[in-house]
């Protein structure tokens, strides 16, 4: 634009050390400049959760199965990680790990062991450790080896303890099978012979 020079003949718009010409209006930034949208996903990339999310999908680095609240499962569930339910399933549930969330709706057995209810279950659940939350509904038995009850929740049934709720020793002599794990009216059949 114009080159300014103060008395000494010095270019002040070169050496910075005075204002500088303001910018035609087009050019200049507006004073709240509105934030890029997200990049766009690619195919085949994992979803992103927002930070504020309610419900994010767990973090931990396993690889855990997911039923969403739009989901209805009929049939039988087997997973060796963890699996989260929010959705309905008709059928039974066998995993390392199972989280029954407050809005899923199960009818069969579960089997696991680590089971954390805060849902409806209708059936026998067996496992190591075992956590009704406070709005878990549960119709039905319970076999396990550590059971706790969190104030508020209903549970309607009976309740054995056990030091194998998964049915895993073979023979009572303490031998692991780990590849099948026997039906509870096969468990409890044995346990009433002992």
């Amino acid at each position: 634009m114009f080159n300014k020079k103060d008395a000494n003949g010095i270019n002040l718009n070169a050496s910075g050390n005075g204002n500088a010409p303001a910018a035609p209006p087009q050019m200049r930034k507006p004073a709240g400049i509105a934030p890029l949208p997200p990049k766009r996903q690619e195919a085949g990339a994992a979803p992103t959760v927002p930070a504020n999310a309610k419900n994010p999908l767990p973090t931990n680095g396993s690889n855990a199965t997911f039923i969403g609240r739009d989901l209805l499962i009929t049939g039988s569930i087997v997973s060796s990680g963890e699996i989260i339910i929010e959705g309905t399933v008709e059928g039974d549930v066998r995993a390392q790990k199972i989280v029954i969330k407050n809005k899923a709706n199960i009818s069969g057995e579960l089997i696991s062991e680590e089971l954390i209810i805060h849902g409806r279950v209708s059936g026998i659940v067996r496992g190591v450790k075992i956590l009704l939350a406070a709005d878990c509904i549960l119709n039905g038995d319970i076999l396990h080896e550590t059971l706790s009850i969190e104030s508020g929740a209903q549970f309607e049934g009976g309740c054995k303890r056990s030091d194998d709720p998964l049915g895993l020793k073979k023979n009572g002599k303490g031998s692991k099978n780990k590849a099948t794990i026997k039906p509870l009216a096969g468990a409890e059949e044995a346990e009433l012979q002992e």
